[in-house]
């Protein structure tokens, strides 16, 4: 229990960040989808593309202050690849 990700602060605001972003984005576009409000010139769509570079953006240096601080290096790896993961997904 030493090695605990609760005791890993920065790695795990950094996955809280990701994950939270990844559903919130979803259900927006679910929602709006399903409601035909999602069209290809949707002003939805410009604001969710903000939101969610602006999230990669914090989630990435999050990560990158998890790597610096702390001691074990695991969590902050993960950390890392999920949010290189979220972008590599969020920019198909």
């Amino acid at each position: 229990m030493k090695d605990s990700i609760l005791r890993k602060r920065w790695s795990l605001l950094s996955i809280l960040i990701t994950l939270s972003n990844a559903v919130v984005i979803y259900a927006l576009i679910h929602y709006l989808y399903g409601h035909g409000l999602w069209t290809a010139n949707a002003r939805a769509r410009s604001v969710m593309s903000v939101w969610g570079g602006l999230a990669f953006f914090s989630s990435l240096v999050t990560a990158i202050v998890a790597l610096v601080k702390d001691k074990s290096k695991a969590y902050a790896i993960v950390a890392l690849c999920l949010s290189l993961f979220s972008f590599v997904f969020y920019a198909q």
